[in-house]
């Protein structure tokens, strides 16, 4: 996230840091802990606050205590604390003033817990949207590859369970006779006539014991 000066002309108090008796713009609640409104000024129009250890997901607010610039809306960002590089997360806007927060799981999956920052900046709703895009990108590419994990999952444990009733008919020659007609040696797979409830009943089991068996 880059700090750049807000526009000229904004109305305060957006257009300059706030003082310590200015009533909080921003609130953040981090589930269990109470609600966050001492967020501080670190340049106009833009804001920081620390979250601690980073959760799996957070809420941030307008308080309205004063209304956006028109055309403005807040960016929201997230950074370790080690390393205060930003990465955008989403927006608040006057039609749209709270935000659910899913954190990344590159802040989330390591060995040791990650401390993390919020970020806040003030910025034209066409800059948010162009980040929002940007955003989306990588999501909707990481969410089909995904899909397409699970999609070769379910077939190979379908294939397996499939297999698990195969048989091989042998014969000294010629055809296998059997109560339903003659068929030629070699390898077939006898499926009883509840194969499909099997593998529902054993995908279930899996699931229970593992929901993230498919992941």
């Amino acid at each position: 996230m880059e700090w750049q000066q807000a526009a000229v002309g904004l109305p305060a108090p957006y257009a300059a840091p706030s003082g310590s008796m200015s009533p909080p713009l921003f609130g953040v609640i981090v589930p269990g802990c109470p609600v966050q409104t001492d967020i501080s000024p670190v340049d106009t129009g833009r804001w920081t606050t620390s979250l601690g250890v980073a959760p799996e997901s957070f809420v941030v607010f307008l308080t309205m205590s004063e209304p956006l610039p028109p055309g403005y809306g807040i960016g929201l960002f997230l950074a370790r604390e080690d390393t205060m590089s930003f990465q955008y997360v989403g927006a608040l806007t006057q039609q749209r003033p709270s935000s659910i927060i899913r954190v990344s799981p590159v802040f989330l999956n390591a060995a040791q817990p990650i401390r993390i920052v919020l970020g806040l900046a003030l910025e034209r709703e066409e800059e948010l949207q162009n980040l929002g895009l940007t955003q989306e990108q990588p999501l909707q590419q990481s969410q089909a590859a995904t899909k397409a994990a699970i999609a070769e999952r379910i077939l190979k444990d379908l294939y397996d369970f499939v297999v698990s009733y195969s048989r091989t008919l042998t014969s000294d020659g010629g055809s296998v006779t059997n109560g339903i007609g003659s068929i030629e040696p070699g390898d077939y797979v006898v499926l009883p006539t509840s194969f499909v409830d099997r593998w529902r009943a054993r995908v279930q089991t899996k699931l229970a014991k593992d929901n993230a068996f498919w992941s």
